[in-house]
């Protein structure tokens, strides 16, 4: 019995450090990504980092010169913002692939997950397991 539990152990921290070190690899990958992106009319491009924060803005032709302040502004920001969109994408997805399925990465990291509800749903379930009493959950394993 002994050996059983130590192998149960030995196969426990063998699955830990898989999974660190797969983290490990994927904050790497995010930590020297870039992430080009090249505004409407090729006038330049923009590059972030994993983080998304912005590397360089590199002019490619002399299209800028003739737009009006606004209208450079505008692509300026919508450029940098399409890099960094795919910063975050390529974040979610290296992690994405870590987590439980049922964990819903991309709503918690876009601002639109509902931790209350989840929460609540969990609380739900374990009063549900305590309502049915000790061995409930033992019939399934029988």
């Amino acid at each position: 019995m002994a050996d059983q539990a130590q192998a149960k152990v030995d196969e426990m921290y063998a699955d830990f450090n898989r999974q660190r070190e797969a983290f490990a690899e994927a904050s790497r990958d995010i930590a020297t990504g870039t992430f080009t992106v090249t505004a409407k009319r090729r006038a330049f491009q923009v590059t972030v980092d994993g983080q998304g924060n912005l590397t360089e803005i590199k002019f490619l032709t002399g299209a800028y010169r003739t737009m009006p302040g606004a209208e450079l502004g505008s692509l300026l920001l919508e450029t940098i913002t399409a890099a960094r969109r795919q910063a975050v994408d390529a974040g979610i997805a290296h992690f994405e692939r870590l987590m439980p399925a049922q964990l819903p990465l991309t709503e918690i990291l876009g601002g639109s997950f509902d931790g209350d509800k989840m929460f609540a749903d969990a609380l739900r379930a374990i009063d549900e397991l305590r309502a049915a009493g000790p061995d409930a959950g033992e019939k399934d394993h029988a």
